[in-house]
C-alpha cells in the first residue's frame, strides 16, 4: 500500500514539473500572454518604464509617477509575408508544440476584418489548401485566430482527453509606422507637452487611460478617440489633443513596399502593473 501512494505521489510530481515547463516555454503567441518588448523599436510594443532605471536610456522622464507607452493596437502580431509563407501551423506560432500532439480532431483557422469572417480547416498541423488561400488573402488589420482542436493522455489517470489550444493574431504591415526620431523622443515629446495637464490624481479611480489612433500613409495622426477615460473631461479632451497633434510618423508598408495605415494605442497611467 505505502508503495503504491508512494509511486502516485511521484507520477504527480514528476507531472506537475512538466505542466511547469510546460507553462514557462508557452509560444509568445498565446492569447493570454501580455505583449513583451523587443529591441525592435515603438511598433514592437517598447514600454518607455522599463528604461527608467537604464542609464544607456536617452529617455527623461518628466513626470515618474505616470507610465507613457505607444503600441500597436490588437493581439499578437503577424506579418502578410508571414502568412503567405506558412505551410504548416508551426510556421506561424513559434515554439507550437508539435511532437506533443499526435491525435488532432481538428484544426480551425479563422480571418475576420471590415465585418467579414472567413473560416478553413484542416485535419492536422499541414495547413490545408482552402487554409492557404485564406491566409494569402489576409491584409493589413485583420485578425487570425487558430484553434487547434486535439487529444491528449493524461499523464496521471492514463485516459485519453480532449484538449483545444487558441491562438491569436493581428496582421500588421511588413514594415510597420515610426516615430521619426525613434520611441524615445516620441515619449518625451509626449511627456514634456502634457506635464502641466496631467497628474497621478487623475488616476486614482483607474489604472490607465487609452487613446486609439492611427497612423496614415502620410504619416499624420488621425481618427483619434478615447477608448478608456480619465474620467475627467478636461483631461479626456487634452489626451485626444495630443495625440491628433503630434508629429509626423514614417508611415507603414505593406508587402508590396506601399504605404498603408496602422492603428497604435496610447496609454498613460500609473506606473507599474
Amino acid at each position: 500500500m505505502k508503495k503504491s501512494v508512494f509511486f502516485i505521489s511521484a507520477a504527480m510530481l514528476i507531472a506537475g514539473m512538466i505542466t511547469i515547463g510546460w507553462v514557462n516555454k508557452q509560444p509568445a503567441n498565446f492569447e493570454c500572454e501580455k505583449p513583451q518588448p523587443t529591441a525592435k523599436s515603438l511598433n514592437a510594443s517598447a514600454i518607455s518604464y522599463l528604461n527608467f532605471g537604464n542609464p544607456n536610456s536617452n529617455l527623461m522622464v518628466a513626470n515618474p509617477d505616470l507610465m507613457y507607452l505607444v503600441k500597436r493596437k490588437g493581439t499578437k502580431a503577424i506579418t502578410e509575408l508571414e502568412l503567405k509563407k506558412a505551410t504548416i501551423i508551426s510556421d506561424l506560432v513559434p515554439y507550437y508544440p508539435s511532437n506533443w500532439i499526435s491525435n488532432y480532431r481538428s484544426v480551425e483557422i479563422s480571418s475576420s476584418g471590415k465585418g467579414v469572417e472567413k473560416m478553413a480547416s484542416s485535419a492536422n498541423d499541414i495547413l490545408s489548401a482552402e487554409q492557404k488561400s485564406l491566409l494569402n488573402s489576409a491584409t493589413n488589420g485583420n485578425v487570425i485566430a487558430i484553434k487547434v482542436k486535439h487529444i491528449i493522455k493524461n499523464d496521471i489517470t492514463l485516459e485519453m482527453e480532449n484538449r483545444e489550444m487558441k491562438i491569436v493574431f493581428s496582421v500588421v504591415p511588413d514594415i510597420e509606422a515610426e516615430y521619426i526620431g525613434g520611441y524615445d523622443q516620441m515619449i518625451n515629446y509626449l511627456q514634456e507637452i502634457s506635464k502641466d495637464k496631467i497628474s497621478v490624481k487623475y488616476f486614482d479611480g483607474i489604472q490607465q487611460a487609452t487613446v486609439i489612433f492611427t497612423v496614415n500613409e502620410k504619416g499624420k495622426t488621425e481618427q483619434v478617440s478615447l477608448s478608456t477615460s480619465t474620467g475627467n473631461a478636461e483631461v479626456d479632451t487634452f489626451l485626444i489633443e495630443l495625440i491628433g497633434d503630434m508629429p509626423n510618423w514614417k508611415p507603414a508598408k505593406n508587402i508590396n513596399g506601399s504605404p498603408v495605415k496602422q492603428e497604435f494605442e496610447f496609454v498613460v497611467g500609473l506606473a507599474g502593473c
